[in-house]
């Protein structure tokens, strides 16, 4: 940590340089000087990120903000000739037509404001704003003055009922203080759409309707700027991202709507939602393409981020798509995309198909790197799951805009992805044959305990391993998880415990969110240690085999050592995973329940025999499991969530456990005191895999490896 000496002269720069007033300036050498501690994170970010004061233009072409009248023009002849155009203009614009009838599901009541789950509940707010906006591109692009007129009457009726000003029920169980006063997420809710719609109508806005829309609105630049040094410590997660993103936008479009008196406010907003971007760009997602927060809440941030990065090259000629962010992190969501696209691999708090990709249309369109569009064709686009756009349609407009129908697919070979990626920043392993529907596909994880973790949408997930092959989703992470209580707004998030992960539970308990207590030392041996006691501690590619050795022990109370093994065999039409599992408690008895989650419609046939066949729902296609260990197992498996699992259970001094999915046939065969044996025989030879250990005196597992005849390679799980 810096001393204070260093950051008063740090402070005095900043006057110097003019980054902050004088009043800013008192204020943080008074947080120094009082010994606070965030007073450094609050100057290293000003330093890193703030830039100098800056002024709006005073006037600008309308509409401008994402796009101006000649794109919309080059929309229109797109929808004329190109048919997926055609089809999202069809989309959209029967989204809209719902929005203007009484008794659709989507129709905006702005006139009676008799639907209370759009004017008192509190989860709405951005219904009423993406329904404005997309009536607002609806008639740019149409011409259709109806839609306008709609669009118009919502965007007013807001402003004169001061809508979302006051407290509205509950959010999870918590009052909800309204738009202006909750959180910092929905002032970027309330906010994004509204820029957007702002700039679509204004020609339709008279003067003193747009006094009335500027009146409404100036508040939240106020209470955007009360918030922005608190703010900088929750980062690099979602809700400042989206908070500013949202408010800087709609200060690049009003701005005509103030007097000069009245605008510095909204230079601010620009200025500090550039800085809270670039930011964001640098933290959210880690140097090697991963983000802190999983796919689908990254993608949350990204969407508000690009929008307002647009605006900000249209109004004020800064591009922020120039960030290696924009270009790097598509690379780590084309590793993650599951076999046949559609959908991401769980990782955090995400529900499988859930996430925006449409807005990476924005940051290819000026590239030559094909990997932003590669993204949303093969997310919700044609060559992915074909349903383009389905929350609120939200995201036609941008695909109308940017998306260029001459470009050509492309491949991620092509493209230069790897199918076997570790990505170091989180210690995540991904190795796939392909991308095809029936390619193999298998993720190994060991992410270490960021300081943003505790914030963020992150899980108890160490060492947890998901399995797609065959056109299945055979092992699975449970996602989000998120269960209601009856009765209430509060959730129960079952997705973030250890027992919604493919992991081993000791004595009843799952791996912990955070590490439990401090890492043990490996001086002795030699190794080096994550500071938290989680890491993916080495790993090799062996020709078509992959393997790797994850420790998560201190992720576990009462334990002396949590280590997996994960092998894989990268063979497309017969899959192979390996899972070895090491755990050492504390000395006497224990309980060990070894969890396998699989797809909703899945089944587990388990046999007399002790194998297990595990029958997929999606193409009939199956895999059999069969499991060594260092004790006698017994199998069951219940529902958990929504999906079935499977538990191998067991009860020792300490676990060594082999499992093997993939091929049938496996049979078990045991070779001596000292090890477990699975052998079975395909068409290219015998495989043969031992598991083999010594016990010390004391009972305990010394050296256990495994040892797989087709590599001829001893795996040890331990360096002692």
């Amino acid at each position: 940590m810096k001393d204070s000496a260093t950051l008063l002269k740090t402070i005095e720069k900043f006057a110097g340089d003019g980054l902050l007033t004088g009043e800013e300036i008192a204020i943080l050498k008074d947080v120094v000087n009082g010994g606070n501690p965030r007073a450094e994170a609050i100057i290293d970010f000003v330093t890193a990120y703030l830039p100098a004061p800056f002024h709006l233009p005073e006037t600008r072409t309308r509409p401008g903000l994402l796009a101006d009248a000649g794109e919309l023009s080059s929309i229109r002849q797109r929808i004329k000739s190109d048919a997926l155009s055609a089809t999202l203009w069809g989309k959209l614009e029967e989204f809209c037509r719902n929005v203007m009838t009484p008794g659709s599901p989507n129709h905006v009541d702005y006139e009676e404001r008799k639907r209370d789950e759009l004017w008192r509940d509190t989860g709405r707010n951005w219904t009423l704003m993406i329904s404005s906006e997309h009536l607002g591109w609806a008639y740019r692009i149409s011409g259709d003055r109806s839609y306008g007129e709609y669009a118009k009457g919502i965007m007013l009726t807001i402003a004169r009922s001061r809508h979302g000003w006051r407290p509205r029920r509950c959010n999870y169980g918590w009052p909800y203080k309204g738009w202006l006063n909750d959180n910092s997420l929905d002032l970027g809710h309330s906010t994004l759409s509204s820029a957007i719609t702002y700039d679509l109508l204004h020609d339709l806005f008279s003067p003193q309707e747009r006094q009335e829309m500027a009146d409404y609105f100036e508040p939240f630049f106020f209470r955007l700027a009360s918030w922005r040094y608190d703010a900088v410590l929750t980062l690099p997660t979602n809700s400042p991202l989206i908070g500013f993103s949202g408010v800087g936008l709609l200060a690049l479009s009003l701005a005509d709507a103030y007097p000069p008196e009245r605008r510095s406010i909204l230079d601010e907003a620009v200025r500090w939602a550039r800085a809270f971007i670039t930011a964001g760009l640098d933290r959210t997602i880690q140097e090697d393409g991963c983000s802190v927060e999983g796919s689908a809440y990254a993608s949350a941030s990204l969407h508000y981020m690009a929008l307002f990065c647009e605006g900000l090259r249209r109004v004020c000629g800064v591009n922020l798509f120039q960030h290696p962010t924009w270009q790097r992190h598509p690379r780590y969501l084309i590793s993650e995309l599951l076999p046949g696209g559609g959908a991401f691999n769980n990782f955090n708090d995400n529900n499988i198909g859930e996430a925006l990709t449409a807005f990476w249309l924005f940051s290819a369109r000026g590239s030559d790197n094909p990997c932003g569009t590669y993204i949303w064709e093969h997310f919700h686009g044609p060559r992915g799951s074909g349903k383009l756009i389905e929350t609120f349609a939200v995201e036609i407009p941008y695909v109308l805009l940017c998306r260029n129908p001459a470009t050509t697919d492309t491949t991620p070979q092509e493209i230069g992805i790897e199918p076997v990626q570790h990505f170091d920043q989180i210690d995540h392993l991904v190795m796939r044959t392909g991308w095809d529907a029936d390619d193999l596909h298998v993720t190994f994880q060991c992410t270490p305990y960021g300081p943003w973790a505790a914030t963020s949408h992150t899980q108890a997930d160490r060492l947890n391993f998901t399995l797609y092959a065959k056109g299945e989703r055979f092992a699975i992470d449970s996602g989000y998880g998120m269960i209601f209580i009856p009765g209430s707004s509060q959730v129960h998030r079952m997705g973030r415990k250890g027992e919604s992960h493919n992991q081993v539970i000791v004595d009843g308990q799952g791996q912990a969110f955070g590490p439990t207590k401090p890492a043990p030392s490996r001086q002795m041996t030699g190794e080096s240690f994550a500071p938290d006691g989680a890491r993916i501690e080495r790993w090799a590619k062996r020709g078509e085999w992959v393997w790797a050795i994850g420790e998560a022990t201190a992720f576990y109370a009462n334990l002396r050592t949590a280590k997996r093994a994960i092998v894989t065999r990268l063979t497309k039409h017969s899959p192979l995973v390996l899972v070895v599992d090491w755990i050492l408690p504390e000395p006497g008895e224990h309980d060990f329940d070894f969890l396998l989650h699989s797809e909703q419609g899945n089944r587990f046939e388990i046999s007399g025999d002790g194998s297990v066949r595990l029958a997929g729902c999606r193409r009939q296609g199956s895999v059999t499991i069969r499991q060594v260990a260092s004790q006698e197992v017994h199998l069951r498996q219940d529902e958990w969530l929504d999906h079935p699992r499977l538990i191998a259970s067991s009860r020792g001094p300490y676990l060594l456990f082999l499992t093997a999915i993939g091929p049938d046939g496996v049979t078990q065969a045991e070779t001596n005191s000292d090890g477990r044996q699975l052998s079975w025989q395909e068409a290219s030879g015998p495989t043969q895999v031992t598991l083999s250990w010594l016990d010390s005196t004391d009972g305990s597992p010394m050296k256990p490896s495994l040892h797989l005849l087709p590599l001829n390679e001893r795996i040890a799980l331990s360096r002692g």
